[in-house]
Parts: structure tokens; C-alpha cells; sequence
């Protein structure tokens, strides 16, 4: 039999021997997560900034586009009104236009109209010229010489229908350092740096701290993306040095803390085991005899109770960690929803209405012949700015009512849950329906702190109505009582009750139960007269929000 003072005395010894192992073990699972974190980052660092050079490209292939169109190509003799509208895309783009044929130039916005033009160069890699005529179709070439600039650029170039025959094509020539400008304005953080590559793998823009020919060093991290809307690749690299200085301090600290930390825990644990021993051999005086070689008899007798109460600590404890994770989980793809929706919604809406204001700027500045035409395209364009000035704002006002509606703060909850039900029923093809009852009829008051935390409630329920229960109707009712009792219930026709917990269900259920804990009340799920299921929200009165 041991004494209680030598079995803390031997587990004090075992458990200082893996002491050092866990802990140079935690400085590794640290860098890995560290590690990981950024690998995340730049990853989606790289591809907002994939998706924005294509935006700009797509734009820019649109105003060429609409520039190849232009009824001035079709004129007899030089092309004045054509090299007009052509300086005004540079002055839009920033990137000169040339008319060409397979070999030779017809006209460069870089030098005045009708000057001496050279042969078109050769080209190193992907020709947008040879392409474009080749597919019929807008294409983006590699990095090639400016024979006239003498310096690197880009064409993308477009072949003109009307004289597809001569091999004619319209180009845009992009100098490198504009696209070095762009990712220079990109909002990186430091020790974070953009390249682009051609499709032959020559840099578009300055390297900066970026050796494509060598791999990135053990702290370091690199992404490569292939842009769409060209040959082009997007690399982004970290050069890793914040993360080397974090390891080293972490692991200066394990190193520094723990023979401090083992010494001061055995030195303590030892004196504690001492003091324990005296106090539970006096307890035990008129206890049983502890049985078994190696029982320790006062540990024992509360053991079972003890690991009961850890089992359902545990248990809480789990339940909320993964809560938690989930609501984490659930924030980041609200926030990266709202992202997409700025960027693929609005962003795109005020670029198509900037190319319009730009192309009635441009009716201005042409030629006062064709008045008539003028008036009708420029009726035409304002018409086309009214309507992406629309979307724009029905864009804006449709994110803002998901961050959070605005008639909840303006008219109360009532009107909030009504629209909220009134859209799920288009969205669905529910029949949704929504009731709102005081005392005596009176309208439902609810203090805000209040309402949010039911509308959320409602907001969910919705939610696993529409994912779970293959419902054909849904009825929504509010009620407050005059003693100020306030009732949410959101019935549906669906399968029925959710899956016990543990079964695959989800904790949409259990975060609607912290809600509603959070500001004193309760939340029951109940079989619904019929069939389908009852969620019912109460908050009793004097609850401190139900006023």
C-alpha cells in the first residue's frame, strides 16, 4: 500500500519526464498552425487580387470591344473621327490603340495621325495578334518590346469583323509599369510581395523580393494563380520573417520557463502532498481500510463522484467549444459572402457605369453631323446609367438588410419579421404567413437588445426550415401579453422534429437556445398540430428586456 505522500511524490517524477518533449512538441504544432494560418491568408490574399486583374482586364476588353464597333472605322480616307475616339480609350484605359495587319501598322495612338509606322515586332511567347485573328476572339499576348516606346508591353488585341478578310486587328498596348502601379497599390501587408508572370514565365513587373528560380525559405510561403481572362500567372509570396521571429520567441520562452516552472511544481507539489497526507490520514481515522496493493483509498471514495461531475463538464464544455468553432465558421463565410457580393455585384455595377458615363463624355466630344444619333445614343446611355444607378443602390440596400435590416431599427420587430417571412416566401415558394398580436389588440413593443435576439431566433428557424424540413408551409406569430410576456412561434407543415443530438444534427438548434438564455428565456421544440414542428421562443416578464 502507498501512502498518499509517495504516489504524489513518483507522479510528480513521471510526469516531469515528458514535460520538455510536450513542450518542444507545442512549439512545433505551433509553427505548423502558424504555418497554416498563412498559407490561408496569402492563398486568399492572392486570389481577391486574381479576381480584381481580371475585373480590370474584363473591362478593359469590354471598352475595346465596344472601340472595334465604332462605324468611324468604315469611313473613306484617313481615320480622324476613329483616332479621336481611340485617344479618348487611352485617356479612359491609359493604354494606347493601334490598327494593324499581320505585319505591318496603321495607325498608333502614340504618334500623330499619319505618321511613318514601323512593322509589327516578333514576338517572344503568346502573340494577342496571331491569336486574336486565329480564334476570332479577344486575346491577351506576352511581354514584347515597344518598337516605337522601347519599352515592355502588353497588347490585347481584337480582330475587326468587318475586314476579317485582311487579317485587320484592333490592339490595346498596355505599358508593364502599369500593371506594376496596380500591385503596387494592392493593400499587402509587409513582408508580403506580387509578381506577375507571362505565359513563358518572364516578369511582367518588378520581382521585388520574389525569385521564382528558388524555392521559399522554411518560414516563407508562395502562391502561383493563373489569371483568366489571359495567359498571365499571379504569383504572391511571404517572405516569412514574422513567422521565423514568433518561433524563436516562442521557443526562447519554453526553453527559459520550464526548469523554472518544474523546479518551483515539484518543489510545491511535494510540500502540498505532505500537508494533503496529515489532513486525509485525519479524515480517514474512522474510515474503512483501503484495499488493494497501490489503491490510494482516500482518492477512491470521491473518485466516481468526481469523474461524473468532469464527464458533464466536459460535455458543456464541448458542446460550447464547438459552438463557438461554429458560430467563427458562420461569421467568416457571412463576411466572405458580403466580400463576393461587393466585389461581383456593386463593384461590377459602377465599373459598367463608369464605361457609360465614359462613352457619353465620348458623344460629346465627337463630331455635331449627326446630332440625331447623338441625341438618341446619348438618351440611350443616360437611360443605361439610370439603370446601373439603380441596381447599384437596390445592390447596396439588399447587403446592408443582411448585416442587419433596417426596418428592425425604424419600425420594430414586428415589421421586421414580416418582411423577413414575406421573403422567405418568394425566395422558397413557402406559403409563409405572419401574425403580430398585443393585449387588447395593441401594437407589439419590444425593447431592441430584444428584438434583435428574436429576430435572429425567427431568422434561424427559418433557416432549418428551409434546409430540413421539407415543409410546404410556414406560420410565423408574434405575441405579447399585457403582464409583458412575450411569445415567438415558428410552425411548420415539414417531417417533424430534428434528430436527438449526436445524430448529424446541426447546432443552429443550440445557438437559438443561447440566445434566448442570454436575455432570461426559453426555447421549446414541440410537434405541431398536424404534423411539422413548433418552435416556440418565450421570454417571461420582468426579465429586464421584454419592456
Amino acid at each position: 500500500m502507498w501512502t498518499l505522500q509517495t504516489f504524489l511524490r513518483r507522479l510528480i517524477w513521471v510526469c516531469m519526464a515528458p514535460l520538455l518533449f510536450l513542450a518542444l512538441l507545442s512549439v512545433g504544432v505551433n509553427l505548423r498552425q502558424s504555418r497554416a494560418h498563412q498559407a490561408s491568408d496569402l492563398e486568399q490574399r492572392a486570389s481577391l487580387a486574381r479576381q480584381d486583374i481580371d475585373l480590370k482586364l474584363g473591362a478593359q476588353a469590354l471598352g475595346l470591344r465596344m472601340l472595334a464597333a465604332s462605324r468611324h472605322l468604315q469611313d473613306p480616307g484617313p481615320p480622324q473621327e476613329f483616332y479621336r475616339e481611340a485617344q479618348a480609350f487611352h485617356a479612359t484605359f491609359g493604354a494606347h490603340v493601334v490598327l494593324a495587319d499581320r505585319s505591318r501598322m496603321l495607325m498608333n495612338t502614340r504618334v500623330p495621325l499619319g505618321s511613318a509606322l514601323p512593322a509589327m515586332p516578333q514576338i517572344q511567347g503568346r502573340s494577342a495578334l496571331a491569336e486574336a485573328l486565329a480564334t476570332g476572339r479577344v486575346a491577351v499576348g506576352d511581354l514584347f518590346e515597344g518598337p516605337i516606346s522601347k519599352t515592355p508591353l502588353l497588347a490585347m488585341a481584337v480582330p475587326l469583323a468587318a475586314v476579317a478578310t485582311d487579317g485587320q486587328v484592333l490592339m490595346a498596348l498596355f505599358e508593364a509599369a502599369q500593371w506594376e502601379q496596380e500591385l503596387r497599390s494592392m493593400p499587402l501587408p509587409e513582408g508580403v510581395w506580387a509578381l506577375l508572370l507571362d505565359s513563358t514565365g518572364r516578369p511582367i513587373t518588378a520581382p521585388g523580393a520574389i525569385d521564382t528560380q528558388v524555392s521559399p525559405s522554411l518560414f516563407g510561403q508562395r502562391v502561383v494563380l493563373p489569371l483568366s481572362a489571359s495567359p498571365w500567372s499571379l504569383v504572391m509570396e511571404a517572405d516569412g520573417a514574422a513567422q521565423r521571429a514568433l518561433f524563436l520567441e516562442d521557443a526562447g520562452l519554453w526553453l527559459t520557463a520550464l526548469p523554472l516552472a518544474a523546479g518551483v511544481a515539484y518543489l510545491a507539489a511535494r510540500r502540498a502532498g505532505q500537508r494533503l497526507e496529515a489532513g486525509v490520514q485525519s479524515l480517514a481515522l474512522d474510515g474503512p481500510l483501503p484495499k488493494g496493493r497501490g489503491e490510494i483509498a482516500e482518492i477512491a471514495r470521491t473518485r466516481e463522484r468526481l469523474h461524473q461531475l468532469h464527464r458533464q463538464r466536459d460535455e458543456k464544455e464541448a458542446e460550447l467549444r464547438t459552438l463557438l468553432v461554429q458560430l467563427g465558421q458562420a461569421q467568416e463565410l457571412e463576411r466572405k459572402r458580403i466580400a463576393l457580393d461587393l466585389h461581383d455585384d456593386l463593384q461590377q455595377t459602377l465599373a459598367s457605369l463608369k464605361m457609360s458615363a465614359a462613352a457619353l463624355r465620348r458623344t460629346d466630344q465627337s463630331d455635331q453631323s449627326n446630332e440625331s444619333d447623338q441625341q438618341t445614343l446619348r438618351r440611350d446611355l443616360a437611360w443605361s446609367i439610370e439603370q446601373e444607378a439603380d441596381q447599384a443602390v437596390q445592390s447596396t440596400r439588399r447587403i446592408i438588410d443582411d448585416l442587419r435590416p433596417q426596418v428592425l431599427d425604424q419600425l420594430g420587430l414586428a415589421a421586421a419579421l414580416e418582411r423577413l417571412v414575406a421573403r422567405e416566401g418568394r425566395e422558397t415558394g413557402l406559403q409563409a404567413s405572419f401574425v403580430a398580436s398585443g393585449e387588447g389588440g395593441a401594437e407589439v413593443e419590444i425593447e431592441p437588445g430584444l428584438a434583435i435576439t428574436l429576430y435572429r431566433v425567427a431568422q434561424e428557424a427559418l433557416n432549418n426550415v428551409r434546409k430540413h424540413a421539407q415543409a410546404q408551409a410556414v406560420a410565423v406569430q408574434l405575441q405579447q401579453g399585457a403582464d409583458g410576456q412575450v411569445v415567438l412561434c415558428v410552425a411548420d407543415d415539414g417531417r417533424g422534429l430534428p434528430p436527438p443530438p449526436g445524430a448529424g444534427a446541426g447546432l443552429g438548434l443550440a445557438g437559438m437556445r443561447e440566445r434566448m438564455r442570454a436575455v432570461g428565456g426559453t426555447l421549446e421544440l414541440r410537434p405541431a398540430e398536424g404534423g411539422g414542428t413548433e418552435v416556440v421562443a418565450t421570454v417571461p416578464p420582468h426579465s429586464g428586456l421584454a419592456t
